[in-house]
């Protein structure tokens, strides 16, 4: 069935008999052929490669005495991240030279030409300029065009060997004499005619598909079709602890076009009407502006991503989980209609220095921060922060003696009935900024407003301290 580069040099050759091919090479080693194990070993190997592309698909080809073994790739805004269409041959054959395959590789603007020249070309990398691929397939014999052993030898009975001897005759001749496959295989190999590629799917350990009886194109059909692929989820991701993250929603149409829905949820879920309530709000992406044709014959439902779910104590008598539980479900409601990327949160950051203990804002979908701020000892923090603190003039009776009297905020005299603190922040030396030490001070007038007022520095240091407003409680 087929031979290695050693048994090439030996003399040997795919479709010898056994026994003279160990007539003449006494300590040949063989193997039984196994083609399912082969196509197995084939597809494994698409999806590894799929590192150089998202879209590649595993191909064999039936061509007595053996069977030729390739990989199909679309490069299309692929070969730039690898710095040209040279540079990302080479990384593919550089590749599989490394797990011990000995490989040829065609670049080319049509399938059918890559196809044809990596099969029956002599060059282990070849590169085909674009619109190059007629002058390219030319002299390559007739079969390397995928044709059926029967139309090979038919073509060659007649004269016709080489691929250029078709190109120009007329297209109704050979149709008539060899059959539409002959035609097709050419103009898919010229660019003529389209030929699409289908590329491995992700390997999701949760799917659901359902093939229908009759087509549906009304939403609500299409709804409870949803409804019924993701109850047959649910009880596998249940059953596993994990909740859903990411989602994809693939109708067939009857004449071979696809429609998609791709969810994409703030928090990992297994609940099956959260998850169908989601998709409802997206319906309308499918509905509206695209043409259903005849209707969608089949569907299915992939998860992409399944992430571990952490078990949760209710509380007792209770049903309510609490605004935790809630967060999660409007962000994805907001997400669906807005778009995911325009939904954005604080996270809270370790940090006791005030201005610092939120981050920047964030997409919402990102994993929520674990910090245990009940576990942090500090006084009341104000509703409102001013953006940056502000100076006051402060009077106090001592240097030392806490609280203050009255200050000046705004050009407004405050008078200070009640204060409490200090509360003293120490400067964060491990971020290498020069920064003081600060006492704040929960200040209320005789107005009945409070303030969060904080001193900057010590009164025994070198620089005199300051005084600044931080923030309005409400």
């Amino acid at each position: 069935m087929a031979v290695n580069g050693e048994a090439v040099r030996l003399g040997l050759n795919p479709g010898e008999l056994l026994a003279d091919a160990r007539a003449r090479v006494p300590l040949l080693e063989t193997g039984d052929a196994n083609s399912a194990k082969d196509l197995k070993a084939l597809e494994r190997l698409a999806r590894w490669c799929g590192r150089f592309s998202p879209y590649i698909a595993p191909w064999t080809e039936e061509r007595p005495p053996h069977v030729l073994h390739g990989l199909c790739l679309d490069s299309t805004g692929c070969a730039h991240l690898f710095g040209g269409e040279d540079a990302l041959a080479g990384a593919i054959l550089h590749a599989l030279q490394g797990l011990g395959l000995e490989a040829r590789l065609t670049l080319a603007d049509t399938i059918g030409a890559a196809h044809a020249l990596v099969s029956d070309g002599k060059d282990r990398c070849r590169i085909v300029p674009s619109g190059n691929e007629r002058n390219a397939i030319k002299p390559l014999p007739v079969a390397a065009l995928r044709l059926s052993p029967g139309i090979s030898i038919g073509l060659s009975r007649v004269g016709l060997k080489k691929i250029g001897d078709l190109i120009g005759l007329p297209r109704a001749s050979l149709t008539k004499r060899f059959g539409p496959e002959l035609v097709q295989r050419l103009e898919q190999a010229l660019g003529q005619a389209p030929e699409p590629l289908s590329p491995l799917l992700p390997q999701t350990p949760y799917r659901a598909r359902a093939v229908l009886a009759e087509p549906i194109s009304l939403q609500d059909h299409i709804l409870t079709l949803i409804e019924k692929l993701v109850g047959d989820v649910a009880p596998a991701l249940l059953r596993d602890g994990k909740g859903a993250r990411a989602l994809l929603f693939t109708l067939f149409r009857v004449d071979g076009e696809t429609a998609e829905i791709f969810l994409r949820m703030a928090e990992a879920t297994n609940d099956p009407k959260h998850i169908a309530r989601l998709f409802a709000l997206k319906l309308d992406a499918i509905s509206e502006g695209q043409d259903v044709g005849f209707g969608y014959e089949a569907a299915r439902l992939d998860v992409l991503t399944a992430e571990k779910l952490a078990a949760q104590q209710a509380d007792i008598g209770s049903d309510d989980k609490g605004h935790e539980a809630h967060l999660p479900l409007l962000i994805d409601k907001l997400g669906s209609r807005l778009g995911t990327e325009n939904i954005e949160r604080l996270y809270p950051y370790e940090s006791h220095i005030p201005e610092r203990a939120v981050s920047a804002r964030e997409a919402a979908l990102r994993t929520k921060a674990h910090t245990n701020w009940e576990s942090v000892p500090s006084l009341p923090r104000p509703l409102t922060l001013l953006q940056n603190a502000e100076p006051a003039e402060v009077m106090a009776l001592l240097p030392e003696a806490p609280p203050p009297r009255q200050f000046r905020w705004r050009g407004v005299l405050h008078m200070i009935n009640t204060a409490q603190g200090p509360e003293r922040i120490r400067p964060e030396w491990w971020h290498g900024e020069p920064a003081r030490t600060r006492d704040y001070y929960i200040v209320e007038d005789e107005k009945g407003r409070r303030f969060w007022l904080y001193r900057d520095g010590l009164y025994d240091e070198p620089a005199a301290p300051c005084w600044f407003v931080h923030g309005v409680f409400a």
